[in-house]
């Protein structure tokens, strides 16, 4: 977010991803449901790094599950 705010100043708005979480903790799909952003470098970015995130292991048992998470981008004044 900070590189596309030096090309773009005013940059902000949310995106939320929907990642599921197998059984083993990690993400193993990403995608993005919400986007008022409208940058295609943040969403790269943002997916690259949730790919990567580890979390406890689900105790439903199931193969894994899903979430919706919101981000918030503003610049800082």
């Amino acid at each position: 977010y900070e590189t596309a705010l030096k090309r773009n100043p005013t940059l902000a708005g949310k995106i939320t991803l929907r990642f599921t979480i197998g059984k083993i903790g990690k993400v193993t799909q990403v995608d993005i449901e919400v986007d008022t952003m409208h940058d295609d470098d943040v969403q790269k970015c943002i997916i690259e790094h949730a790919k990567s995130w580890r979390f406890p292991a689900p105790q439903s048992g199931s193969d894994g599950v899903q979430f919706s998470y919101p981000f918030i981008f503003q610049a800082s004044k």
